[in-house]
């Protein structure tokens, strides 16, 4: 990843960071889980009864990988292609403009990248926010503990 950043910082490319909220409630759950009534839910009459969980919570041991597939599974169908040599690459080829948008994705951070004045990089991060709620982080100024800054004089 770091030397995707290099690659972009030495072709002066754009890069645009999201931040999904609450990301691991997102995942689906594959195989039944069970847990007790939380307090101060629990229902007069029922309180022997426990809750089937059909979305992942925090703490879960199987909440990361269910919201990796449930994330993978969304920016594939936004047409990006996984990089075969790193999960957490995706890329995004447009035949027409042979324009390509690059995201780098780490847990709920997602960092796209793509040519200064791309019209594309920008229409797919909307709809990747259309489909999560993320916090548009803009103009990318800090990824992996990396803080990232342009000096360039375009």
């Amino acid at each position: 990843m770091q030397l995707l950043l290099a690659v972009a910082a030495l072709e002066d490319l754009d890069i645009q960071s999201v931040d999904i909220k609450t990301a691991y409630l997102y995942g689906n759950l594959d195989e039944e889980i069970y847990m007790e009534q939380p307090e101060g839910f629990k229902l007069p009459g029922k309180e022997n009864k426990v809750w089937r969980l059909c979305k992942a919570l925090y703490g879960l041991k199987q909440a990361s990988l269910s919201w990796w597939c449930t994330m993978t599974q969304s920016i594939l169908a936004l047409g990006f292609k996984r990089c075969k040599s790193n999960a957490g690459v995706y890329y995004y080829h447009d035949k027409k403009t042979k324009a390509l948008v690059i995201a780098i994705v780490y847990v709920n951070d997602v960092c796209f990248m793509d040519t200064k004045g791309s019209l594309l990089l920008n229409e797919l991060k909307q709809k990747f926010i259309a489909r999560w709620e993320c916090r548009d982080l803009g103009e990318t100024t800090e990824f992996l503990d990396m803080h990232i800054s342009c000096d360039c004089k375009s």
